[in-house]
């Protein structure tokens, strides 16, 4: 089995950079990882053995979970905690972090469980790419050039609406970004960063976009509700109490699964959009 220090030599060889390091674990992200990776350590420099990787409690969610405890050869600890996991969610009941503390027998097993963990999203990147190309083809088609500004921009928000753009942000949130309110057809795929004001690059990022409520869609497209850097709402003062649970909105609303790409757009939002 690999243990910790050779963990952590592979993945910086394998473009992983080191974000957190705390006094038992190190925290490694890469662009085409949702979630840090972490490593146990000893302050004393000595390589630990026992189950040497913790891994974000999310991937149990994952659709190739079943696939990443195989690679871990044994049974992974879904319970491990530490104070050193930044960024990682609470223990019930407890001051420590939690996450899945797995064993990687070699070097193979190791790249096969980093592509899992980030071939979802990759895969996504990857589909956003080919979609803005499209877009650009047809904006350049015979067809395009003939058509008006306003019908060819409404074709490919059309096109945007129901794509790749949605079907990823239905993966990402797994129902509404607030209230995990799960019915497909009721929930609307908002921009944070307004359709007017995005690049087709933007438009189609899934991290510029929140899976909302219409009443929670409406008000954050008009401003009067947005979103603090760490999720939680925050409301005009034009909307009153009595509006407030007309619409279901309360101090309590927050966002459920924020991932460091959406907070430059989230930023813009409470600047540009939110009335305040």
């Amino acid at each position: 089995m690999l243990n910790s220090l050779e963990i952590c030599r592979l993945l910086e060889g394998n473009g992983c950079s080191m974000k957190y390091e705390k006094a038992y674990a190190r925290g490694y992200v890469h662009s085409g990882l949702e979630h840090p990776l972490f490593v146990k350590h000893y302050t004393t420099g000595r390589s630990v053995g026992r189950q040497p990787l913790v891994l974000h409690p999310a991937y149990r969610k994952s659709a190739h979970w079943a696939q990443i405890k195989a690679l871990t050869r044994g049974v992974p600890n879904e319970t491990y905690k530490s104070t050193s996991l930044e960024a990682f969610p609470f223990a019930p009941g407890s001051t420590s972090k939690t996450g899945i503390a797995v064993n990687v027998a070699n070097v193979d097993d190791l790249l096969s469980l980093f592509g899992l963990l980030g071939g979802e999203l990759v895969s996504i990147e990857k589909q956003v790419e080919d979609e803005v190309s499209l877009i650009e083809l047809f904006e350049q088609s015979p067809l395009g050039q003939q058509i008006g500004t306003t019908e060819r921009e409404a074709i490919i928000r059309a096109r945007v609406g129901q794509g790749v753009y949605r079907q990823a942000l239905l993966e990402h949130w797994q129902g509404c970004a607030v209230s995990g309110f799960a019915l497909a057809s009721m929930l609307r795929a908002s921009h944070i960063k307004p359709w007017r004001d995005a690049t087709h690059l933007e438009r189609l990022d899934p991290f510029n976009g929140l899976l909302l409520t219409p009443n929670l869609d409406q008000a954050f497209d008009l401003g009067l509700i947005s979103f603090t850097e760490k999720g939680d709402i925050v409301i005009a003062q034009t909307l009153t109490t009595e509006l407030q649970q007309a619409l279901g909105i309360n101090a309590q609303c927050r966002l459920r699964s924020l991932h460091d790409r959406h907070l430059n757009y989230l930023a813009w939002h409470r600047e540009h959009v939110f009335r305040g």
